[in-house]
């Protein structure tokens, strides 16, 4: 039974990333796991691990504000 909760836990709050990208490359990767990392300027990129449905919609929502700064209300 606690692993069913855990799944349903984890498929409504998956792991969300500013992605930037790594210096004189065409790779983007999360910009607080690398150091050699630049945004793009003017530019936000937002990663969602997961399927966005009708059950975590509210914190994708949430996620993006936090994240980026941009009010999507």
């Amino acid at each position: 039974m606690s692993s069913l909760l855990l799944l349903i836990y984890k498929s409504q709050r998956p792991k969300t990333y500013i992605l930037g990208r790594i210096y004189e490359t065409d790779i983007y990767v999360p910009i607080n796991k690398f150091s050699d990392v630049e945004e793009v300027d003017g530019i936000k990129i937002f990663q969602f691990c997961g399927p966005l449905n009708f059950s975590n919609i509210e914190y994708f929502n949430n996620q993006i504000e936090t994240n980026s700064g941009v009010n999507v209300k």
